[in-house]
């Protein structure tokens, strides 16, 4: 057996080599030290050699040997041993030992985690401390940059749309929040003042959207005039649009006071703001609730559409809120909302100045004077009709293609209507065409050749009660067109003059209305429609036919150039009436 160790122990399977001589001799040199070692082991008198199991003097069954784990393929298992279950008993008094530790340890575990808790809260009282120190010094150097940039500007200021130097319109640079009032409630943000007019406002901006929904409905329009500063003053946009937001939906169906409230407030915000902002930050608003479930809210988005008109730039005038008003006008089912609608496109006819959309003001006219409602009806010939006029006069298409359509229109709706005359659309024409004459006349007399020469000196005569019908409104008053009273009264005692002395040489406005309006075609025109007015159709048209009479024979410029033809025997306007 000793024998086979050594033969054993002598193989190395750990060295290789090319050198065939070398690992023999490395070989043989290698098997005779461990065989030399192994023999000085076993003869040592400390260590014993046990050649037999029972020698080894161990409680446990001998193992297999290799011949055995060869032949049962080493599935060898051991014998199997009893197994008992135990139990292991514990005093009382042990067990409030180990509940007693176990309390103290966590008491230990809790205590070291309030002090690491401490500490923490140590620590983020340090963090906040310096990061005010931190906000304070951003807030001086962006003071000092400010200044800079006030002091190195050079460049002139111009004049925008709104009257104001550019530099006016645009805010100026106000310091971000620097973290200092980031919390509205609890002790923290009650004990901090605000130091400076930017941080009244950022608080402001923060506290407003929560003590809004707190207020009674019946105070909520006492807080506009602070949504109104803070929205105007606060740097961030965000933060602006939430306050506009606010602003319109602050009471739930506004009544007239509310909204002329709101309206104020808006024209105030919007001659602070310039153009620019308006557009971007009060138009959204409007355009959110023009199809709101409630008129009124529909009300003052068309209320708010005329009153910003003077401070919106011109294309977004001509275009976009041209746009929102017209839709109103077409789907709107309130009567007051589309007639605040007719009165915002009025005032939008005063400012627009692109003559592209004299075709849409056109049919915008015709639209209105449709409406089944009486009170949208009576705002188009108040507002709308006269702002038109004024327009048109302008561009100089009064005479040369306003009324020349109208009267078109006119005659062919009575060529077709031989049998079957389209009374609605008649009554439109002939109350537009009513509507037009004090601009027309206006417009004459404002032509005359002897207007350079018309100047207020001395005493001035009266106009007559019955020289002019009753205007439908102020716009309709022909002294409100000319300028003044006395200025009109001045013009009215040269034109009488010029007619009854000079006539009409060197007066193209006139002449045109005595082409257009009194010669043999327009005169028969006339007749068909007074002819129509008591056979066919309505009181409605017939008092408006004689009506348009009526202003020709007060203006006396129709019937003292006709020459033959006789007005007073042709219309006597109390045959007429309804």
């Amino acid at each position: 057996r000793a024998g086979s160790i050594s033969t054993l122990d002598s193989l190395d399977f750990a060295r290789y080599s090319d050198d065939g001589n070398r690992e023999t001799d490395e070989r043989v040199a290698e098997s005779e030290v461990p065989s030399q070692e192994r023999k000085n082991y076993k003869s040592s008198p400390e260590i014993q050699d046990y050649e037999l199991w029972d020698d080894v003097g161990l409680n446990i069954p001998k193992p297999p040997d290799l011949l055995q784990l060869y032949r049962s393929c080493g599935s060898h298992q051991t014998a199997s041993r009893e197994a008992v279950d135990a139990a292991v008993g514990v005093k009382l008094g042990e067990l409030e030992v180990l509940a007693t530790t176990k309390e103290a340890l966590h008491t230990a575990e809790q205590t070291q985690q309030n002090v690491v808790v401490k500490d923490l809260e140590y620590q983020i009282n340090l963090l906040n401390s310096e990061k005010h120190l931190l906000a304070e010094q951003i807030k001086k150097l962006q003071g000092e940059i400010d200044a800079l940039k006030i002091k190195n500007l050079t460049a002139p200021s111009f004049a925008s749309e709104s009257g104001k130097p550019v530099s006016d319109e645009v805010p100026h640079p106000v310091p971000i929040d620097n973290g200092q009032y980031l919390d509205i409630t609890g002790p923290d943000a009650v004990s901090r003042i605000a130091d400076s007019e930017e941080s009244v406002t950022l608080m402001l901006g923060r506290c407003l959207p929560h003590i809004v929904p707190n207020v009674l409905l019946a105070k909520r329009e006492e807080l506009i005039p602070l949504i109104l500063c803070t929205a105007c003053l606060h740097p961030e946009p965000k933060e602006r649009d939430q306050l506009l937001h606010i602003l319109f939906n602050l009471i739930k169906r506004p009544d007239d006071e509310q909204r002329q409230m709101i309206l104020t407030g808006c024209v105030a915000f919007a001659r602070h703001v310039g153009a620019t902002r308006v557009e971007a930050e009060l138009l959204p608003q409007c355009w959110e609730q023009i199809t709101h479930k409630y008129p009124e809210r529909r009300l003052l988005v068309a209320e708010s559409c005329g009153a910003l008109a003077p401070y919106l730039p011109k294309e977004i005038r001509s275009s976009l809120v041209l746009s929102m008003l017209q839709q109103m006008l077409t789907e709107d089912k309130a009567d007051m909302v589309r007639e605040a609608v007719v009165r915002s496109l009025g005032i939008i006819m005063g400012y627009i100045d692109d003559p592209d959309k004299y075709t849409q003001g056109f049919e915008l006219m015709l639209m209105a004077l449709g409406d089944p409602s009486e009170r949208v009806i009576s705002a188009i010939h108040q507002v709308f009709v006269p702002a038109f006029a004024a327009w048109t006069t302008e561009l100089g298409s009064l005479q040369s293609q306003l009324i020349p359509t109208l009267l078109s229109r006119i005659e062919k709706l009575l060529r077709k209507g031989e049998h079957v005359l389209d009374e609605h659309k008649l009554h439109i024409y002939l109350s537009a065409l009513q509507s037009l004459i004090p601009a027309l006349f206006a417009v004459v007399i404002q032509n005359a050749p002897f207007t350079n020469i018309a100047k207020l000196h001395g005493e001035v005569l009266p106009i007559e009660v019955t020289r002019f019908p009753r205007p439908a409104s102020p716009l309709q008053d022909v002294a409100t067109i000319i300028g003044s009273r006395e200025q009109l009264a001045v013009l009215l005692q040269l034109y009488d003059y010029q007619l009854e002395h000079e006539g009409t040489t060197g007066w193209d406005s006139l002449l045109w209305v005595v082409n257009q309006l009194a010669n043999p075609a327009y005169h028969e025109l006339l007749l068909t429609v007074l002819w129509y007015g008591v056979v066919h159709t309505s009181a409605l048209v017939r008092c408006t036919a004689a009506r348009m009479f009526e202003d020709r024979y007060n203006t006396k410029y129709l019937m003292s150039v006709g020459k033959g033809v006789d007005f007073y025997c042709i219309c006597p306007c109390q045959r007429f009436g309804p």
